[in-house]
């Protein structure tokens, strides 16, 4: 796939977005849909203006979704506010950019911006045509994906209860590293999602179909597609549905609920649901009492359980590994030293 660089580069990667919209969720097509979505995004967010027009989106938003004139009221508490806003009659206040942004889920920043009109031309013109064409192109800040996918997101509020009672005390700080380099290193600066990873991830897989995948999905998105979105396809719609979610769950709990809602369901194989049943399965211990070794071990094993199980004696050579994977990322990171990471490699497993 040739690389996006030109306005040129990102018209060609809209017609043939606009070829693929209909594709079968799971198929090639799909997949590939997927990448290219992803590609455009990262180039429009390197190289389109930061600023928006606050009215056009706002209008954009509400006829993707079907909101009316008088639901705008309601979240303003005016319908003279309303009016004198969509004429342009009126510029958003502050009060009114944190009512929109809370009950729309759009981001405060494109609602107060004022652009010049040859910035509103261009952000119009490439909201319209992701418009047209039905499909969000912008994953990771502009118009699109509030208008086609926005629709009827699952309620976060019970995720963000079980969230609030999360015991975050207790795990060892290289558990809780382990899956960060594992399966999330900017975990800790993202908002949620993670465009560079995901770009990264899209490249890898054109270039090897066939291959093992690589999801680009942050900690966040995968706690959600496990729990929210459990019964939904692999498909564009969903991806950026896991975006959305992902936004709104990283300001409703702190990075530490997050990471304990997430070790607390996701899978690690042999019926083993959440870090406190994998640990007894694998290790006969608490979390609390993992080595070095056996936390990168159980952070390779999420990403394919099956296979690398050393339980099962095939995948042994698999899981050592694999696990010496994660010890370098670790210390990558800057979690572990040269020394630490390789006395971590030399662990028995059984």
């Amino acid at each position: 796939m040739k690389p996006v660089r030109t306005p040129e580069d990102h018209m060609r990667l809209l017609e043939e977005i606009g070829s693929l919209i209909d594709a079968a969720p799971g198929s090639p097509e799909a997949d590939r849909l997927e990448v290219l979505a992803v590609l455009a995004a990262e180039y429009e967010r390197r190289s389109l203006p930061e600023e928006s027009d606050p009215v056009e989106l706002l209008g954009l938003v509400m006829r993707g979704r079907g909101l009316s004139q008088a639901e705008l009221s309601e979240v303003l508490g005016s319908r003279a506010r309303a009016s004198e806003i969509l004429s342009r009659r009126r510029s958003l206040s502050a009060e009114m950019i944190e009512r929109l942004s809370r009950a729309w889920s759009i981001p405060r920043r494109l609602l107060a911006a004022s652009p010049s009109p040859a910035v509103r031309a261009r952000r119009i013109g490439t909201a319209l045509s992701i418009l047209i064409g039905g499909v969000s192109l912008a994953a990771t800040a502009a118009v699109a994906p509030f208008v086609v996918y926005g629709r009827d997101l699952p309620d976060i509020a019970p995720l963000v209860a079980q969230g609030a009672r999360a015991d975050v005390a207790g795990l060892p700080p290289h558990v809780v590293q382990a899956f960060v380099a594992a399966e999330d290193r900017r975990f800790l600066s993202h908002g949620g999602y993670d465009p560079a990873a995901m770009v990264r991830a899209g490249s890898h897989d054109l270039a090897n179909i066939g291959g093992h995948p690589q999801g680009g999905a942050t900690l966040t998105q995968q706690l959600l597609k496990n729990s929210l979105l459990s019964g939904e396809p692999k498909s564009l719609r969903r991806k950026i549905r896991e975006i959305l979610l992902a936004r709104q769950l990283e300001g409703r709990l702190s990075k530490d609920q997050i990471l304990r809602l997430y070790l607390s369901r996701v899978y690690f194989g042999g019926g083993a649901y959440g870090l406190e049943s994998a640990s007894r399965l694998y290790f006969g211990r608490a979390p609390a009492q993992l080595s070095v070794g056996q936390a990168a071990y159980l952070a390779a094993l999420v990403d394919a359980p099956t296979l690398r199980r050393f339980d099962l004696p095939a995948n042994r050579e698999r899981a050592f590994e694999t696990r010496k994977l994660v010890l370098a990322r670790m210390e990558d990171a800057g979690f572990l030293t040269p020394a630490s990471a390789s006395a971590a490699a030399r662990e028995r497993l059984w």
